[in-house]
């Protein structure tokens, strides 16, 4: 697969069979990567937030990457490998919260898409009608947020439902 045609893989989806028949009343999209933070936010959300009825979307945003210039790298092979193995860990990360969310009998879509995290969750909540944005705080102090910028920063001030950042324990 050359690294245009990586990019243009933009969606991965994971859709298993619902767990009940009912119309969903909520849309709930939770925000996930790879930090413990995250893996928190899915696991509160799931105890203190989520109701059967919800429709529960998982997204993943694989990050952009820039490519160092060397003479001796055959710039599609080195981009397609490189989008290729964070399709790998982006199906994995969905599909291992997905199972967990439906083994405790929730129904769950799961969406990888690409690009700038914070500005693609933003768009993928305002696009498609979600209730509540759910998203993990690493709990960085203000000049933290302010030299590394915030995700869940700015989908407070972007997305056009209610976002509830989940805050980290002190575990």
């Amino acid at each position: 697969m050359s690294a245009s045609e990586a990019q243009k893989q933009t969606t991965i989806e994971l859709t298993p069979a619902p767990t009940n028949d009912q119309s969903p009343k909520r849309t709930i999209a939770i925000a996930i990567d790879n930090s413990k933070y995250s893996t928190h936010a899915v696991q509160w959300a799931s105890t203190h937030y989520l109701n059967k009825d919800d429709l529960v979307i998982l997204i993943n945003v694989r990050p952009t990457y820039v490519i160092p210039p060397a003479n001796d790298v055959n710039y599609n092979e080195y981009s397609a490998k490189i989008e290729n193995a964070y399709v790998k860990a982006s199906r994995e990360l969905l599909e291992s919260q997905l199972d967990i969310l439906t083994a405790k009998g929730f129904n769950v879509k799961a969406h990888g898409l690409y690009g700038h995290t914070k500005e693609v969750i933003a768009n993928y909540v305002n696009e498609n009608n979600v209730d509540t944005l759910i998203i993990g705080s690493r709990g960085l102090n203000a000049v933290s947020r302010a030299l590394l910028g915030s995700v869940s920063d700015y989908c407070a001030h972007h997305c056009h439902c209610s976002v509830l950042i989940v805050k980290p324990t002190t575990e």
